[in-house]
């Protein structure tokens, strides 16, 4: 992943992910995923940083009104700023979501998705003289309407909360964010 800033490299990202699936009766699998990877910063080489995680999923999918899909997940995570003096832009954190997929009808599914953040950054703030504590609660609801006479396309609405708590209050915000768009499947 290459992120340019006024047509210059901001910020390059190489990882590799895997991911192993298990499918344990027709409605319910469990899925591990592993990943490694390197941020680095051409114009600020002192935020370089390793990127590791492991996380699990496990999906079930009911046969009822609606075929609600259930997925909970856990995943852990480690950012390691390779800078010593930069150590406080490192962190180790804990993700744990739930999502649903609802089935409408034929033209439209509702997805809601539920996501707990937790961050504890490597070292002391330089501003602040505190090591940095982050929780987020992330709110994405989408719907998705199928077009009835042309099928191919699907107009999505999205509605995103997100309240992140933090013990240095620079770090303490909320936000919300509504889209519209379109989908065409060819």
């Amino acid at each position: 992943q290459n992120i340019t800033l006024d047509n210059s490299t901001y910020r390059k990202k190489a990882s590799l992910n895997t991911r192993f699936t298990h499918m344990i009766n027709q409605d319910k699998q469990l899925s591990i995923s592993l990943s490694g990877g390197q941020l680095k910063y051409p114009d600020a080489a002192t935020q370089n940083a390793d990127l590791g995680s492991l996380g699990a999923t496990l999906y079930q999918q009911f046969q009822i009104k609606f075929k609600p899909q259930l997925s909970v997940s856990l995943t852990g995570r480690l950012e390691n700023v390779k800078d010593e003096d930069n150590g406080y832009l490192g962190y180790k954190g804990l993700t744990t979501k739930l999502s649903s997929l609802l089935t409408l009808n034929q033209t439209n599914k509702l997805s809601i998705n539920l996501t707990f953040d937790h961050r504890e950054y490597s070292d002391k703030d330089p501003f602040y003289f505190a090591n940095r504590i982050d929780n987020s609660f992330i709110l994405v609801s989408s719907l998705t309407h199928k077009l009835k006479y042309y099928q191919k396309i699907s107009l999505i609405f999205n509605a995103l909360l997100i309240r992140n708590s933090s013990n240095l209050n620079l770090y303490d915000y909320k936000r919300s964010t509504a889209s519209a768009g379109f989908q065409i499947n060819w």
